[in-house]
């Protein structure tokens, strides 16, 4: 779109040239500097046009990671997703969470009855999301060594919507900062579960969280996920669940 500058209807021009479209068969509106357009098939030679059309916003690789789902793209994207969805997303993990996910609803319920004052729904729904997705990732046990983790991603999705400006104040900065503290507090988790592993440490009578079943994945070498992507890929399902 930078490209194109204000020129809009050039850009939609070039578009439909390429894609073989009508351009008189698709409604599109300028909206400011954007562009809406509602054809399925234009929509979809930009969704999957990964060269010219990058999905991000300025601050996010900073904030999210330079090694989150939602920051990559292109073969990297790809690889990265191929490696994480069997081991997270299968129907063995899913199934491990859902009990996990009902008693953390359920005991959310409990508490908002229990209250004699109204709730702030959208408040207590984000913090009931983020025990889930933090107990889903860690397990039962890890999750009160990441509690911390609350605020900081408050703060971090605050980064994301707001201009790159890295100056004291402003909500960029303190994005960055806790990103910086979320990095520390979530690989000592890591490090911590990693030596458990290694020590002998019997797991058997609980459920695997998604970090164990995340240092187990290997890909085509042989390597296994580094700590920085586990990181950042905990960032991306924690700012999805906290923030959608």
């Amino acid at each position: 779109m930078e490209l194109f500058n204000n020129k809009l209807d050039l850009f939609v021009a070039v578009v439909v040239w390429k894609n073989g479209c009508i351009q008189d068969s698709f409604a599109w509106e300028t909206i400011d500097h954007g562009l809406m357009v509602t054809l399925p098939e234009l929509n979809k030679a930009v969704l999957t046009d990964d060269k010219n059309f990058v999905l991000s916003y300025p601050g996010l690789p900073e904030i999210l990671g330079k090694r989150s789902l939602a920051t990559i793209h292109g073969a990297e994207h790809k690889h990265l997703h191929r490696l994480t969805t069997a081991p997270i997303n299968g129907n063995e993990a899913l199934s491990m969470y859902v009990e996990l996910i009902e008693d953390v609803v359920t005991a959310s319920f409990d508490g908002w009855a229990s209250m004699n004052k109204p709730i702030e729904l959208l408040v207590e729904l984000k913090r009931a999301t983020f025990k889930v997705v933090t107990y889903i990732f860690f397990g039962g046990g890890g999750y009160s060594n990441v509690a911390p983790l609350t605020q900081l991603f408050s703060d971090l999705a605050g980064g994301i919507f707001s201009r790159p400006i890295n100056l004291p104040g402003f909500a960029y900065n303190k994005a960055l900062k806790a990103r910086r503290r979320m990095v520390e507090i979530v690989n000592g988790a890591i490090e911590e579960r990693k030596i458990e592993n290694k020590s002998g440490v019997d797991f058997s009578k609980e459920k695997k969280s998604m970090l164990d079943l995340l240092l187990e994945v290997e890909d085509e070498d042989g390597d296994k996920m580094d700590n920085i992507t586990i990181i950042d890929l905990l960032g991306s399902l924690v700012f999805g669940g906290h923030e959608a």
